[in-house]
């Protein structure tokens, strides 16, 4: 007798949530939008005629089509800050490829002839990844290439070494790939600072130390490192994991991160602890074992 079923009375109607997120990058408000929404459907008075002892009010109302279609009411202009407009239902890529997402675009516009004086211009989010990839590219390309350099003076100018150290990198980009693909999040500003973090922790995890190498040697050592190995990529990837995991608002900007941190140290670790045995025993590295 304590449980029912209570049916919500009432006509059908619209509910229309806003990410927060998005709009603080146009500058807009809650109110803002709500605002633009309900004078577009159900109008604001902006003043009134007096005819007589008569009062007809002014109102600015949207077109009647806003209030019959449901794509109509995703496409209510909203004006922004800087004075330009942007619809309800923003073109959004958040599920795919930034880069790939505007080369469509251009194929899709290539063969439109524009009137003279009018040009197309790829700007926004695009424009800003594009700035940022590159001052990131060449960051990381410096961190790569002082790590290359430290390994070399640490082995003794062996390149064998140094090169067996560096393919660790592999092992985490690999693994920081897989992570965003089954993840399908793109390839961000975030990701690429993911992917310099785990640059150094993946080459902390070789290291070399002077003995005789053969397969028992090889073993005993692997089994000396499982520990130590494990401890460091799986401390990073718990680290990080309730933000990978997370839904919330703002994550858009540290999920990417979080995501190649965990899956490339999770990845990484395992293809050392399996294969560096493997480039260990085929590979000639002279006086050394792992």
């Amino acid at each position: 007798q304590d449980v029912s079923i209570v049916r919500e009375l009432g006509q059908p109607y619209l509910r229309i949530e806003v990410d927060r997120f998005k709009a603080s990058m146009f500058g807009l408000s809650i109110d803002d939008i709500m605002k633009s929404i309900s004078v577009t459907l159900a109008g604001l008075q902006v003043s009134e005629v007096i005819e007589g002892d008569k009062r007809f009010p002014i109102i600015v109302l949207g077109p009647i089509e806003y209030n019959k279609d449901l794509n109509k009411i995703k496409s209510i202009p909203l004006i922004t800050k800087q004075g330009y407009f942007v619809p309800l239902i923003k073109f959004s890529i958040n599920s795919r490829d930034v880069i790939g997402t505007i080369v469509k675009g251009q194929k899709a516009i290539r063969d439109i002839k524009l009137p003279e004086g009018y040009y197309v211009v790829w700007s926004g989010q695009f424009e800003e990844f594009s700035r940022t990839i590159r001052r990131l590219s060449i960051s990381g390309l410096f961190v790569i290439f002082v790590l290359f350099f430290l390994s070399l003076f640490i082995f003794n100018r062996s390149l064998i070494n140094t090169l067996i150290v560096m393919s660790s990198i592999l092992f985490a980009a690999f693994g920081g790939i897989l992570s965003l693909f089954l993840a399908r999040q793109p390839i961000s500003v975030s990701a690429i600072v993911g992917f310099i973090s785990i640059i150094g922790i993946s080459i902390l995890n070789v290291s070399f130390e002077e003995g005789v190498r053969n397969n028992e040697a090889i073993k005993q050592a692997m089994i000396k490192k499982f520990r130590a190995v494990l401890a460091s990529s799986i401390t990073a990837s718990l680290g990080l994991l309730p933000t990978a995991l997370s839904k919330g608002i703002g994550t858009q900007v540290q999920k990417p991160l979080a995501i190649v941190v965990v899956g490339g140290m999770f990845i990484s670790a395992i293809c050392i602890l399996l294969f560096m045995p493997v480039l260990l025993r085929y590979v000639e590295v002279p006086n050394y074992e792992i």
